[in-house]
């Protein structure tokens, strides 16, 4: 019988070890640049640890993938190391497996809460035996203490993480960024597509003689294995649907409980937004604002005030504290002298959300540029009905909050790392299209996720447990309270039986209500279901 898996905050894994603690090192992802880095007692870099292996495997079944990094690295040195794993994910990515090699042996983690985790480390520690302890940090950030690494030997270390794909109006899109500086001793990628029935589409890929061939099970595969190799080069692959399949549905039967998830593609009706006469544009300038895009902020911002032509614009400069306020007029779409502002402003000092209080500044629309992460001191700032638009182009960021902002106050969360502006500016301009809530029997479907209101694009997906051998529900879309569509599905527990663990996806959606909801001052609204 599975574990079951609720929040995916936390992974443990203990073992027993009589070894005292190394040297320390860096453990830097393989997303990024996969090297580990030995630092001296006074944090200067001494030699760096190499990455002798890499087994990268993906399976994607229809808009959902796991991706599993299987690494070893490797320990040249004579003597035992201790290190530190970071490793930051995407938005939407969740970590569902985390392994550790000790002693010849793989042990997996167990999923549990992370403060619970923390206890659990704690407990294991006065027992004096060594464990492994993988948290999430602020951002979607992942840690953990990597020991021991044995002198002139390999330390295994297995991750997966899962997500749901993007999509167009023909395919899903899978990007697989890598990002290596040194080559890798033994590297092997494998992309195993399911139920796949047409050929799936490489967009960009360097590895030679890495194509799809069809295999037997119905779907599609690409394997490329090579030595001393140099995977510096993203993947990315176009995944087409069929168009008369609109949405497809799978469940899996866990102990006494029975899982769904459903997904289904929407055509979102458009409509105009009114333009704002007055905007309050609050632009944090603390120190790690310095790692966003601001040219992409910058370039958004332009064409957006282009369509609004005319406008009263209040700059809010701020970081631990607000620091500086003024007023610009745009006129025709001109706004040459706050951007030339904003191109002046120099960025120092932590991070206090808390310190601001949108209530004092009178507008129609507030445009908050910040990637939501408080450093000290308060952490929720103060804000009225006045919708807001929060506006992230950093690759870590407190997202859950960012879309609690703009989804209570009636704005929208802008991510500017995976959308292109023209979308965005337009997705600015027009009311938002959105889930409004589930109707279904109550008695034969129960604790269904997201059970908020939530903004919804070209597609949308719910999971939830299934307490008969079918039932039905209706999912309602539209703008604001008015429902202007409706799709009702069909589940059926035997037909849309998979092998795929439909109860881990239900728990990354309970994870992200809640995850958005602990960053309430007051609990958010729910949306009651029939």
């Amino acid at each position: 019988m599975k574990k079951v898996l609720f929040l995916t905050l936390g992974l443990i894994i203990s073992f027993s070890c009589s070894q005292r603690p190394g040297d320390m090192i860096m453990i830097n992802t393989p997303i990024s640049f996969a090297t580990v880095i030995i630092k001296t007692e006074a944090g200067k870099v001494e030699s760096t640890l190499r990455l002798s292996k890499l087994s990268i495997q993906v399976e994607i079944v229809g808009n959902i993938v796991t991706t599993t990094m299987d690494m070893s690295f490797y320990n040249d040195l004579d003597r035992i190391l201790e290190g530190t794993l970071n490793f930051p994910l995407e938005n939407e990515q969740v970590v569902s497996r985390f392994a550790m090699e000790v002693n010849g042996d793989l042990r997996e983690g167990v999923v549990v809460e992370k403060a619970k985790g923390r206890r659990v480390f704690e407990e294991i520690v006065r027992r004096k035996v060594d464990p492994g302890l993988l948290e999430m940090t602020k951002g979607n950030n992942f840690r953990a203490r990597v020991y021991p690494i044995p002198a002139k030997g390999n330390k295994r270390i297995v991750i997966s993480y899962e997500e749901e794909l993007d999509m167009n109006e023909t395919a899903w899109s899978y990007r697989l960024p890598l990002g290596f500086q040194e080559k890798v001793a033994s590297f092997s990628l494998d992309i195993n597509i399911k139920k796949q029935v047409q050929r799936p589409q490489l967009i960009a890929a360097s590895f030679p003689d890495f194509n799809f061939k069809a295999n037997k099970s119905g779907g599609y595969k690409a394997t490329f294995e090579a030595k001393n190799f140099l995977p510096d080069q993203s993947i990315e692959v176009r995944i087409p649907f069929p168009k008369s399949d609109k949405h497809f549905v799978m469940t899996e039967k866990v102990g006494k409980e029975t899982y769904f998830y459903l997904h289904t593609r929407l055509t979102p009706i458009v409509k105009k937004a009114p333009k704002p006469k007055e905007i309050t544009l609050a632009w944090d300038v603390s120190e790690s604002s310095k790692g966003r895009d601001i040219d992409k902020e910058l370039a958004l911002l332009d064409q957006y005030f282009k369509r609004l032509e005319n406008a009263k614009i209040e700059l809010v400069e701020f970081s631990n504290t607000v620091h500086n306020a003024s007023i610009f007029n745009l006129k025709g779409g001109n706004w040459l002298e706050l951007k030339t502002k904003i191109q002046g402003l120099t960025y120092d000092g932590g991070t206090q959300l808390g310190s601001i209080n949108l209530k004092k500044y009178k507008s129609d629309l507030v445009i908050l540029v910040t990637d939501g992460l408080t450093t000290f001191g308060k952490s929720k700032l103060a804000f009225a009905q006045t919708p807001i638009i929060t506006l992230n182009s950093s690759k870590s960021a407190n997202e859950a909050y960012l879309k609690y902002i703009s989804q209570v106050s009636g704005g929208k969360y802008i991510d500017l790392n995976h959308t292109k502006i023209g979308n965005l500016t337009t997705a600015l301009t027009n009311e938002s299209y959105q889930f409004i809530n589930a109707t279904y029997d109550g008695k034969k479907i129960t604790s269904t996720y997201p059970n908020i209101v939530m903004p919804v694009h070209n597609q949308f997906s719910l999971a939830g447990v299934l307490k008969n051998e079918t039932a039905k529900i209706t999912l309602n879309f539209g703008i604001g309270n008015n429902v202007f569509h409706t799709e009702t599905i069909e589940i059926n527990a035997t037909k849309n039986a998979s092998k795929f663990d439909i109860q881990r996806l239900w728990a990354k959606k309970k994870v992200n209500v809640l995850n958005m909801q602990s960053e309430l001052s007051t609990p958010a609204k729910i949306v009651k279901q029939n």
